[in-house]
């Protein structure tokens, strides 16, 4: 297994020394597969807390925010003391020709990476919902701003996605993001 950020859309560095240090993605899967997980690794509300008191007992300065927290935390070696992470996948593609992952719809590949042993963004309060229409979608987007703040992690969107795999190949991906999902931005939160 390897670990590697996403850099610059083509290459990133290689962060493998951090496996074992984050919950949902494990050591080994529980299938014998060859496929790309993509996904987000992040310091919940509660791991953030205790990372910081971590870093207290050991003399560090305390982390600024979780999405810092969890981008350094990934890059650093050495240090004297770890903090765990968290880890949700939110897409998988093949690699060398395999079928692990084969299905019809993005909702069944991210089930099949589940079944691996990867949490994914299904395994959220949010979830992952497959609907039919556009008022199907607002009524997701709605359900998940609503519970925004109870989440064990920051939100800025949500991502609608087309589902069917067929549907995506056809839509395409442009230079800087794939023509079948969008980002829907929800309202700042005031500062508490």
């Amino acid at each position: 297994m390897q670990l590697v950020t996403r850099g610059n859309g083509t290459g990133g560095e290689d962060v493998s020394h951090a496996i074992g240090t984050i919950a949902g993605l494990p050591r080994e899967l529980a299938t014998d597969a060859s496929f790309e997980v993509r996904g987000e690794v992040r310091l919940t509300a509660e791991q953030f807390e205790r990372a910081n008191a971590i870093r207290a007992e050991h003399g560090a300065g305390p982390f600024s925010n979780p999405r810092n927290g969890a981008a350094g935390t990934l890059r650093a070696k050495g240090r004297p003391y770890t903090v765990e992470m968290s880890f949700w996948a939110f897409g998988a593609v093949e690699l060398d020709g395999g079928t692990a992952l084969a299905g019809a719809g993005h909702a069944e590949v991210m089930a099949r990476v589940a079944a691996a042993g990867i949490r994914t963004a299904a395994d959220t309060p949010a979830g992952l919902t497959v609907v039919d229409t556009i008022a199907g979608v607002q009524e997701q987007v709605d359900r998940i701003a609503a519970l925004r703040a109870r989440l064990p992690f920051g939100i800025d969107g949500v991502v609608v996605k087309v589902d069917a795999l067929a549907e995506q190949a056809a839509a395409g991906t442009g230079s800087r993001h794939p023509h079948w999902a969008t980002a829907y931005k929800l309202p700042v939160l005031p500062q508490l």
